[in-house]
């Protein structure tokens, strides 16, 4: 596959099948992250990878009690996020490190932020070129605290995003076609 199809086979599947990911894609996915471009080349990043049962089902009570607390969801919302944490075979959560910016501001910050999004669209190409398939949640984001208490992450990173991975499910297999749509392009000026 070229890096064109798969960056236009990408897609968010969120159906997989049992099998484990092997270890040498997972450290290849880490790899192809670590290339996404950032402020400065400070690489202020780091990468959680999570692929055994108890830490998931320890990150997803940590989020669901997080969800309860603050009245986000309902029952069926509260275990639709347990099983969306627990069923992929593999989470890889990108955080931010703060010590490695090189200054402390919010434009410093931003920026980080942006390369830890290039990096995490970097995963998810390189998964669907790997024959891998999987979609991003901002979870960490709206429940910092809990994935930090879950996973015992310092105060000076920042969890950012995680993105579940693994092969296709059988439910997963009908193809999508990525378009951009209409009106996004603009030459010279809006």
């Amino acid at each position: 596959m070229d890096l064109i199809q798969a960056i236009m086979g990408r897609r968010s599947i969120r159906s997989f099948s049992n099998s484990r990911v092997p270890i040498d894609m997972i450290e290849q996915l880490v790899r192809c992250a670590t290339a996404a471009p950032n402020p400065h080349n400070s690489r202020p990043w780091h990468f959680i990878v999570i692929d055994d049962e108890g830490v998931k089902g320890r990150l997803a009570s940590s989020l669901v009690n997080s969800y309860r607390e603050s009245g986000q969801g309902d029952k069926t919302i509260l275990e639709s996020a347990r099983l969306k944490t627990t069923a992929p075979p593999l989470t890889i959560i990108g955080c931010v490190d703060k010590r490695m910016l090189k200054k402390d501001n919010d434009l410093e910050y931003m920026m980080a932020t942006q390369g830890l999004a290039a990096a995490a669209e970097n995963i998810l190409v390189a998964a669907t070129a790997l024959g891998l398939c999987g979609y991003w949640r901002a979870a960490p984001l709206t429940c910092m605290p809990a994935v930090r208490k879950a996973l015992a992450i310092p105060e000076y990173v920042d969890p950012q995003w995680m993105l579940h991975i693994g092969f296709a499910g059988e439910a997963s297999k009908k193809a999508r076609v990525n378009e951009p749509g209409e009106n996004v392009i603009h030459y010279n000026c809006w």
